[in-house]
């Protein structure tokens, strides 16, 4: 009996600390957000389901749409993602320039 006391309080001991490392990567990621890489971020936060993450992610792609449309991982994300990315916006119409990019870029994929 004693044994699985010790087996649970295991447990909960790596999931604690499971919860504090999964914490902790996504502090020092929102700390050191990038045009360059927010859209890598969207794809962990949404794979390890990190609700804080996605939603400040999420704040500093709408922030930085134009920066975000126009970077070369934008260019090489899937069309999946330029959907997700581009209903950040709220619906609003962006600049002529990056719906252009955006149109053509689909033209090219499709």
């Amino acid at each position: 009996m004693s044994y699985r006391i010790l087996t649970l309080t295991s447990i909960k001991l790596f999931l604690t600390v499971l919860v504090d490392v999964k914490d902790f990567c996504a502090t020092f990621t929102m700390k050191n957000q990038s045009v360059s890489h927010c859209i890598q971020v969207m794809h962990l936060s949404t794979t390890y389901s990190n609700e804080k993450l996605e939603r400040e992610n999420t704040k500093f792609m709408k922030e930085n749409f134009a920066a975000v449309v126009c970077s070369e991982s934008f260019n090489e994300t899937d069309l999946q993602t330029v959907a997700k990315i581009l209903l950040l916006k709220d619906g609003t119409v962006c600049c002529k320039f990056q719906t252009m990019r955006v149109l053509l870029l689909l033209e090219i994929v499709v």
